[in-house]
């Protein structure tokens, strides 16, 4: 049951809210043997999958009149769509960095293929497509290293097979963002225990302006220091029930509850981060 906690004591409020950062989708590369309508509709299930996850604002880079001309093109190898990627994301750094955005996320298929087999009196169609997904950080210099993903479909038409495919993407996109776009928050309040004297709830200082939804993980480490160096261990692991709010969320323990209960109770420094989406 979700509360209102500004009527309520907790924890006095020491981190920065997280900031919802923009990442802008840019033009995609493809090998000569993919069609070029396949990969706008690859590159456009991609876009949904940061849409839909909620934890950026995200911009088109084909809205962009300075950009929407210049496209990667095709390349010879995956070696090669590597390389021109790196190569572009840092000659377009500037130009879009005056564009007020974080991230940029460049991708390529490497590969696309279609099959045709016979089953019974009838063709089953299969559709495999590889791409990979880099991204560039615009405010450290930072690039992730270029992560592969395959999506495939099939049916008993070419068509369903591509549909298929592509339905995949936006949940491989949403693993990709957990994994490479991680944010920090905090524990604003931990709810008494229950009859058996068992902890249960906690609320956490994030919610739908992150992009947080029911299920999502967040691993809670508590910060320490050793003759001078600082440093951080996980202590638990929490996971969200009910979103009650722009920045607030109802969460359960999924381990180390004891642990985390006693570090915030004697005020030690607790931090939150995003984690990923639980399967179950």
């Amino acid at each position: 049951m979700c509360l209102i906690l500004s009527a309520v004591p907790m924890r006095a409020q020491q981190e920065e809210m997280p900031q919802k950062e923009t990442v802008i989708i840019d033009y995609f590369s493809r090998a000569r043997e993919v069609p070029g309508p396949y990969m706008e509709a690859l590159r456009a299930r991609v876009i949904e999958g940061f849409v839909n996850r909620g934890r950026h604002r995200v911009v088109d880079a084909q809205t962009i009149a300075d950009l929407r001309d210049a496209g990667y093109g095709m390349v010879s190898s995956p070696s090669a769509i590597i390389n021109s990627q790196r190569d572009a994301e840092r000659r377009r750094a500037d130009a879009i960095r005056s564009l007020g955005a974080r991230y940029v996320v460049a991708g390529a298929i490497t590969s696309c293929s279609f099959k045709r087999e016979k089953v019974g009196d009838g063709n089953r169609y299969t559709t495999t497509a590889v791409f990979i997904l880099t991204s560039y950080d615009l405010l450290t210099g930072e690039s992730s290293a270029p992560e592969e993903f395959q999506a495939r479909g099939s049916g008993d038409s070419p068509e369903k097979a591509d549909r298929e495919a592509l339905a995949s993407i936006p949940l491989k996109v949403v693993y990709y963002i957990d994994n490479h776009f991680k944010y920090q928050t905090e524990i604003l309040r931990i709810e008494a225990p229950n009859a058996k004297g068992k902890y249960k709830e906690l609320y956490i200082r994030s919610g739908a302006s992150m992009g947080v939804q029911n299920g999502d993980l967040f691993k809670v480490y508590e910060r320490y220091e050793v003759a001078g160096t600082a440093g951080m261990r996980l202590i638990g692991k929490i996971r969200a029930r009910q979103v009650c709010g722009e920045e607030l969320t109802l969460c359960t323990f999924s381990n180390g509850a004891d642990a985390i209960v006693r570090a915030f109770s004697e005020g030690r420094e607790l931090v939150v981060i995003s984690d990923g989406q639980a399967l179950f």
